[in-house]
């Protein structure tokens, strides 16, 4: 068995993948000791296989539970292991950050799995959502330090990933009107948490910027 007894936490992860980035910036951010199993493309775990039925990553293993949705894992972090909190505590602003959460899935890691298609159309296509979607949100990361909030938060977690990927996937930013969102990246780069989430397929990005 791939799983460590001696440690309560493991974690299913691709190398390269944003999702499975999301979960260990969490899981750095809150300090946490976790196993992880490196899952590579088109590799298939038996172990895995036994616990998730979708076989996908990221997987969540704590004791005797198993998750494998990203946005329910990075709630059950934050409820399970509650300092730092990455979710606010009042209902409406948690609501709130839920809704940001799934325009970021649906417009930011939408356009991100288009990245990869074979289709020039389509990745041009996705490139200029993408840049056109940070430049009319670029507001919202002027008005804070940190994303919507003061403090970092599990929205963070999520947008961090996709802006360390752009320069490799050759989404272009003006600068003048892209400011306030590159001096919120680096912001976000700058933390010990995300440079610890980093694995070495990603620090190499960190070239491209």
């Amino acid at each position: 068995m791939l799983l460590d007894r001696q440690l309560t936490l493991t974690l299913f992860s691709a190398p390269s993948c944003p999702q499975c980035h999301r979960v260990r910036i969490a899981l750095a951010e809150k300090e946490l000791d976790y196993k992880t199993v490196f899952v590579h493309a088109g590799q298939k775990l038996e172990d895995l296989a036994e616990l998730n039925p979708y076989n996908s990553v990221p997987t969540l293993v704590d004791r005797d539970i198993v998750l494998y949705d990203t946005n329910v894992i990075l709630e059950y972090l934050d409820e399970r292991f509650p300092h730092p909190p990455l979710m606010p505590m009042d209902p409406i602003t948690r609501a709130r950050f839920r809704l940001a959460m799934h325009h970021i899935e649906v417009d930011w890691y939408g356009q991100l799995k288009k990245l990869s298609s074979s289709s020039s159309r389509i990745v041009e296509g996705a490139r200029r959502v993408l840049r056109e979607t940070l430049i009319t949100h670029a507001n919202m990361f002027r008005d804070h330090q940190y994303f919507m909030n003061e403090n970092f938060s599990i929205l963070d977690c999520s947008l961090a990933p996709v802006l360390w990927r752009l320069p490799s996937l050759k989404v272009e930013m003006p600068k003048k009107k892209s400011h306030p969102v590159c001096q919120y990246a680096k912001r976000i780069f700058m933390r010990p948490s995300f440079r610890k989430s980093l694995t070495e397929i990603e620090a190499e990005l960190e070239e491209t910027h």
